[in-house]
């Protein structure tokens, strides 16, 4: 090749090089690409056996990728579990105050703390039934009463019997204070206080249930002490009242419980020894029902009762020979039941049974279906 030939393609040579250099440029430089790093190993499959290297991504590695499906997906499973979640506990309910007035509204709290004196209780409105609040919740009142009592013997005669008359009005609620009064040294504060007791048992009947501590009855137990609160706020229609504990007679959320339990009152059972508790609490105003069915054998004597006894054979004074007797709390009277017995109670206590028979190698039993009805107080 001659000089003037291989001049002109050195030439042309550097004309494309220079014209290619911008082009370079702007890709970003002619700078080979970096090795690709070495892809990390695959996690075995279930079988414990390496995944394919080459086969492409299941969809459970797909899903864990996308965030935003997981984000969606969590979001309409929590909405899924609130709608199917037991419901916000409802907390609307009936004050009765101490002046028989009534006031329905709800009240901002989910639970209740009570001082039991064995510790304290946090109990779930939701599983609540009632609250009753006891006279210790008025201290105004505990006070009154302590001064009244203190006047019955005061050395003014006017000043004794108008404490007379205004302890006699309070009735049961001063009951308490009046009974310790009976062991005063002064023989006046003891024969009125003797004289006021009497009056109140005279007339005392199911209205007049009165509890030291405040009360709350639950789906699974009735429990009694101190509750941690003032004072309620209740927001209703008319907007929200502040009514102090100490007004407050009881509060009603639902209807009360219906007490159902059978139980076998074994043979053994004599009222003349001793009658079988049947763990049931029973309040003043509950309807009690009770059906009893089975017969026992009287061990010495031959006979076979039913739960009626037998009519002409009386035992214990006034009731049939074997027949079912119950009694409510430890100084009840006792009351025949026979086969089948239902009444409002007018007293409180637990409610016990027994048969108005001797115990003499006795054998059988009686089969006593209860029910309680609870008394919406």
């Amino acid at each position: 090749m001659s000089a003037t030939r291989l001049a002109a393609v050195i030439a042309a040579v550097v004309l494309t090089l220079l014209l290619a250099a911008p082009a370079a440029a702007q890709d970003g430089g002619a700078a080979p690409p970096p090795e690709p790093a070495p892809a990390a190993p695959k996690k075995a499959d279930a079988t414990g056996a390496p995944a394919d290297p080459t086969a492409a991504p299941d969809e459970g590695d797909e899903g864990e990728g996308e965030g935003a499906d997981d984000e969606g997906e969590g979001e309409g499973e929590g909405e899924g579990e609130d709608e199917g979640a037991e419901a916000e506990p409802e907390s609307t309910a009936i004050f009765i105050l101490k002046d028989s007035a009534r006031i329905v509204g709800r009240i901002e709290t989910d639970q209740f703390r009570i001082d039991t004196g064995y510790g304290i209780l946090t109990v779930p409105v939701r599983d609540i039934f009632s609250i009753r609040f006891g006279k210790r919740a008025d201290p105004d009142l505990i006070a009154k009463i302590g001064g009244l009592v203190k006047q019955l013997g005061d050395g003014d005669f006017s000043v004794r019997d108008k404490a007379t008359a205004e302890l006699s009005a309070l009735g049961a609620l001063a009951e308490s204070e009046l009974t310790a009064a009976l062991e005063s040294d002064d023989a006046e504060v003891k024969a009125r206080a003797k004289k006021i007791l009497e009056s109140i048992k005279k007339e005392e009947d199911e209205a007049t249930d009165v509890i030291e501590d405040d009360e709350i009855v639950t789906k699974r137990f009735t429990v009694r002490g101190t509750l941690a609160a003032a004072s309620f706020d209740i927001e209703t229609r008319f907007g929200v009242l502040t009514v102090p504990k100490k007004h407050v007679k009881t509060i009603q959320f639902r209807e009360p419980p219906t007490v159902h339990k059978t139980i076998k009152l074994p043979a053994t059972a004599s009222a003349q020894v001793s009658y079988h508790d049947t763990g049931i609490e029973i309040q003043k105003g509950d309807e009690v029902t009770i059906a009893a069915s089975g017969t026992v054998t009287i061990g010495g004597w031959g006979m076979t009762v039913t739960p009626d006894g037998i009519p002409n054979n009386r035992f214990m004074g006034n009731f049939p020979l074997g027949a079912l007797l119950m009694m409510i709390g430890d100084g009840g009277q006792p009351t025949q039941v026979g086969s089948t017995w239902s009444e409002k109670v007018d007293r409180r206590g637990t409610l016990k049974l027994a048969m108005a028979a001797p115990n003499q190698q006795n054998t059988g039993g009686f089969k006593v279906k209860i029910t309680v009805r609870r008394k919406v107080r």
